[in-house]
């Protein structure tokens, strides 16, 4: 039986003045501590000081997060429905919240047992592998672990919310952008690497 597509959540259509200002500065500040704190520790501070080179990858977040926004507006308009962008932009940034996470994990690991399993099954493969990682399409999805499905989760559920669909027709969605989009990030990975991706 069809279900009947449900009328928009006034929230998830438009969020409140008050929400930019107390939801905003969160995920901005904490990615900024983290790459501060990469940069500091490594070579990613040789061309900038790590205070500059936070603030790069702030404004790289900031293109990042719109231009996924963009794409899920157009996927959505394609269908019919209208994707809020900003309130969208706002959803996307307190998401990235449990991907600093999940980089804490993976830079921070527990040392061996139960703690580094459950370590590897909340941020994925990538923490049993270290900082390197094996490259090309096993880095593009060692990511996939249980954040990364909450992450996709909660992002349908704010796009069903803004757009009056099924919370699955919009997981669909999410699963699917998520799938491709790093199917390519690997091919890019191997192809940067002077590899063939079927060798």
């Amino acid at each position: 039986m069809h279900e009947p597509d449900r009328r928009p959540s006034p929230f998830a259509t438009r969020a409140p003045w008050w929400a930019w200002p107390l939801l905003l500065p969160g995920p901005l500040l904490a990615w900024y501590e983290i790459v501060e704190g990469e940069a500091e520790r490594s070579a990613l501070a040789s061309a900038f000081s790590p205070s500059a080179t936070a603030w790069i990858a702030l404004v790289g977040l900031s293109l990042a997060v719109v231009g996924e926004s963009l794409v899920y507006g157009m996927l959505w308009s394609a269908r019919g429905r209208r994707l809020p962008f900003a309130t969208s932009v706002l959803v996307l940034l307190q998401l990235t919240l449990l991907d600093v996470l999940a980089l804490a994990l993976v830079e921070s690991p527990p040392d061996a047992g139960p703690g580094r399993a459950l370590a590897c099954v909340l941020a994925g493969p990538r923490v049993a592998w270290g900082e390197s990682g094996p490259g090309g399409m096993a880095n593009a999805f060692g990511a996939l672990g249980g954040l990364t499905l909450v992450r996709m989760a909660i992002w349908a559920w704010a796009q069903s919310e803004a757009v009056g669909r099924r919370w699955r027709d919009a997981a669909w969605m999410v699963a699917s952008v998520w799938l491709v989009s790093h199917a390519a990030l690997g091919v890019l990975a191997e192809l940067a690497r002077g590899r063939s991706v079927t060798s």
